[in-house]
């Protein structure tokens, strides 16, 4: 019996030790779990920063090529491919020689030439017998402009042009009995007089066979003249006359129109000039935008004399040099944007 027991006990301590023993197996494994998993999330995490940091370092880069492909703070260049410039509507052109032309502008108003006005008498007395025109009405030397019956020789005969015009004004009517007044007065407008007003300061500059150029006061029309004729008077209002003959076959300009006169006073010839159009004022200085390859070049310029379209430059560009001369603005506004993202 006792041996009974004492068996028992051994087995019961065996039954302890090994639930001992595989107490410290399964915890050993659910520690090394847990810190293989700590280990894996930590990894991970790792893993995101790495690649979210070379992410932000990878456009940071493009952002940077991008920006270095716009302009170069070394020698201000932006780069703009042919197709992007034809779009944009950027104009080239070619800084080249050039005359600079200096003008006055006078004021002045068109008049009938006295010499081309004609007045139209009957050579006898008589009565009105037909009219054959009205005012406005464009006549040719020879034709018939009016009958009159000669009361005395009971006869009638007819009037003529003297010549060719525009019957600017008709003095009769018709029955009315006429003796040594006008029947008609006849202008020829083909060509008209212009009169331009010049104070005492302008006159010093004018000379005869000056070049003109007449516009009316809205810039529909614009012809070119010279002057022909300078007075050597004044009027009480210290003005001067100055006039020129300007064409007249369309009949555009009307005697008593007021019209504005460029008159040039001087021309000089000149090394390289640019379209004023060209010039952009950027970080306090003008520059003249150059176009080398597939880039513009932000080159500053000392300007000269200038006229309406071209301006003089002194230093700055050569001669042959392509250069952006219509809607150069698109380029500082470009070059603009990006010194703002570099100041940033």
């Amino acid at each position: 019996m006792k041996s009974l027991w004492i068996k028992a006990r051994l087995f019961f301590n065996s039954i302890m030790l090994f639930l001992m023993v595989l107490t410290f197996v399964v915890g050993n494994a659910e520690g090394s779990n847990i810190i293989n998993f700590a280990s894996k999330d930590s990894h991970q995490h790792e893993t995101f920063d790495n690649q979210d940091s070379h992410q932000h370092e990878t456009f940071d880069n493009q952002d940077s090529q991008h920006t270095d492909e716009s302009l170069d703070d070394h020698d201000e260049r932006i780069v703009m491919s042919d197709e992007i410039v034809q779009k944009a509507g950027i104009g080239i052109k070619h800084a080249a020689p050039e005359t600079i032309k200096h003008t006055l502008q006078l004021f002045g108003e068109i008049t009938a030439i006295p010499e081309q006005q004609f007045l139209v008498s009957a050579p006898y007395s008589g009565l009105v017998e037909s009219l054959k025109v009205k005012v406005g009405d464009l006549v040719v030397k020879g034709q018939v402009l009016a009958t009159i019956h000669n009361t005395a020789s009971l006869n009638s005969y007819d009037v003529v042009a003297p010549a060719s015009g525009e019957i600017s004004h008709k003095y009769v009517r018709l029955g009315e009995r006429i003796t040594e007044q006008p029947l008609f007065e006849i202008t020829d407008l083909s060509t008209v007089r212009l009169q331009m007003s010049a104070f005492s300061a302008d006159l010093e500059q004018l000379a005869l066979g000056q070049t003109v150029q007449v516009r009316d006061l809205h810039d529909h029309n614009a012809t070119l003249t010279q002057i022909s004729y300078l007075s050597a008077r004044m009027n009480t209002q210290h003005i001067a006359q100055a006039q020129a003959v300007l064409p007249n076959n369309m009949g555009f300009w009307r005697p008593g129109a007021h019209v504005k006169a460029d008159v040039t006073v001087s021309n000089r010839q000149v090394k390289v000039v640019v379209a004023k159009t060209a010039l952009q004022q950027f970080e306090n200085q003008l520059v003249v935008f150059v176009r080398q390859d597939n880039a513009f070049i932000v080159k500053p310029v000392q300007l000269g004399q200038a006229d309406d379209t071209y301006v003089e430059i002194i230093s700055g560009l050569v001669a042959g040099e392509r250069y952006a001369s219509d809607n150069s603005f698109v380029l500082k506004a470009d070059l603009m944007k990006a010194s703002a993202n570099h100041a940033h």
